[in-house]
């Protein structure tokens, strides 16, 4: 399988797809390594991590190329994904302890036990299916949780863009033991066959909720992860402070062409302050950069032109539903596929820019008459994954955090706005369960009682 540099359209590398030979192989390996590391102690664990990081560490320069040539995205994006895949293994060494007895206070006086407590066990095999957007860091919030946790873990990276992960996986591989971290590329009814295997124990999937919902309905008694979509959306106060903050709105709307799960999509503004909103957001939509990633634009290639043909058939669907494209609205280029910048205003409320994921450089603007309005309007999505909104009103505030039906609320920020620490994942359609490191490794493990 070719893999191409998303700007230049060049072949960058090629990967073998694993055929179920193979993959039985690799997770009849994954199984005999689980047998004596399921057991292991604190510090084998926490050595296996330092191992990850310092493959990081060694080899940036060669990452952040990856990064860059097959996701298409901005070098300083790259660059700080990879920041953030440090910071994440990192995190496994703050939490690798976290499995350890940790005691109850039940009250057993009128017993003849004399102790309770609890300790987390790991599940097994971990299959673990990352996304082409974040093709270093997503994957390494399946990879660090299930080794801090005493799990092993099979992961399959994006056909869009394996070289990354794959190349990692090969450094870590020389030092740590077979088993313990192994790719798969394989296609995805290979992918399906390995979701129903019986050495498989729990499936954590990034992507689409189309594909996220399928992988769960094949295994409704298999723990299953799910950190899938959202079309979010931010509320704009009449008390909001403005300065900057169109700027703001433009770049989380176009960064990396909108290919981030939690990049704003709709925008809800105060009609008190909506005239002159719109006029700088105008403004800031016209200023953003595109093209060669390498020259660190903000608005860089789609992942491919199937996307580009979506959009332009969602854009021309709001057009007729009576939305106006106010900036942008065409094919910036086609070869690499590049949409422009474009913001939107009105339009009918069942168009795909307001119900689906955009996954592209693309805001639906709209006023509201207050804020409870704008509650509703966020809330009026099959999708909760993350929201912002932007108030000095202390009851707005508190208000929005009550009301909201999504995963993270963020005040006075973007809601694309993530550290790697902190619990994230969304409800409805937009899954369930906790990433983040502490929490995956929560979703990764099993709870066992001891009364003794």
């Amino acid at each position: 399988m070719k893999v191409l540099d998303k700007y230049s359209n060049k072949t960058i590398g090629t990967i073998d797809l694993d055929d179920r030979i193979i993959i039985e192989q690799k997770l009849q390996q994954a199984t005999d390594f689980y047998q004596n590391y399921k057991l292991s102690d604190s510090q084998t664990r926490k050595k296996y991590i330092e191992v990850i990081i310092s493959c990081l560490k060694a080899h940036k320069n060669k990452l952040v190329e990856l990064i860059s040539q097959e996701t298409g995205k901005p070098i300083f994006y790259a660059k700080s994904e990879l920041d953030r895949s440090i910071r994440t293994a990192e995190l496994g060494l703050k939490y690798f302890n976290k499995t350890a007895i940790q005691e109850l206070d039940i009250d057993l006086k009128d017993t003849s036990f004399k102790e309770s407590f609890y300790r987390r066990f790991p599940v097994g095999i971990v299959f673990g299916i990352s996304p082409f957007n974040f093709p270093l860091n997503l994957a390494l919030h399946k990879i660090i949780p299930a080794i801090a946790s005493g799990n092993v873990i099979l992961i399959k990276p994006s056909p869009y863009t394996p070289l990354t992960l794959d190349f990692l996986v090969k450094e870590i591989n020389q030092t740590v033991p077979k088993g313990l971290v192994t790719i798969t590329h394989c296609s995805n009814e290979n992918a399906e066959f390995i979701v129903k295997h019986p050495k498989t124990n729990l499936i954590s999937f990034t992507g689409s909720d189309q594909v996220g919902w399928h992988i769960k309905s094949l295994v409704p008694k298999k723990k299953v992860i799910l950190e899938l979509g959202g079309n979010a959306a931010v509320y704009i106060d009449e008390s909001a402070e403005l300065t900057g903050l169109a700027t703001k709105i433009a770049k989380a709307t176009t960064l990396f062409a909108g290919q981030i799960c939690i990049s704003t999509q709709r925008i809800f503004v105060h009609e008190h302050i909506y005239e002159d909103f719109k006029e700088a957001l105008i403004a800031a939509f016209k200023q953003v950069t595109s093209g060669n990633p390498i020259d660190n634009v903000t608005n860089s290639p789609l992942i491919d032109e199937v996307h580009l043909r979506r959009l332009l058939d969602w854009i021309k669907e709001a057009e007729d539903s009576g939305g106006k494209i106010l900036v942008g609205g065409q094919a910036q280029s086609t070869q690499p596929p590049i949409l422009a910048p474009t913001l939107i205003e009105g339009g009918s409320s069942s168009i795909k820019l307001f119900t689906e994921e955009a996954f592209g450089p693309v805001g639906v603007l709209n006023a509201v008459r207050d804020y409870e309005a704008g509650a509703y309007q966020i809330n009026n999505s099959k999708y909760g994954l993350q929201a912002g909104v932007f108030t000095t009103s202390a009851k707005v505030k508190d208000y929005m955090f009550d009301h909201l039906d999504v995963g993270g609320v963020i005040i006075n920020g973007i809601p694309g706005f993530r550290k790697d620490e902190m619990p994230y994942g969304g409800i409805k359609d937009s899954g369930f369960g906790r990433e983040g490191i502490l929490y995956a490794m929560e979703e990764m493990t099993e709870i066992k009682l001891c009364i003794r």
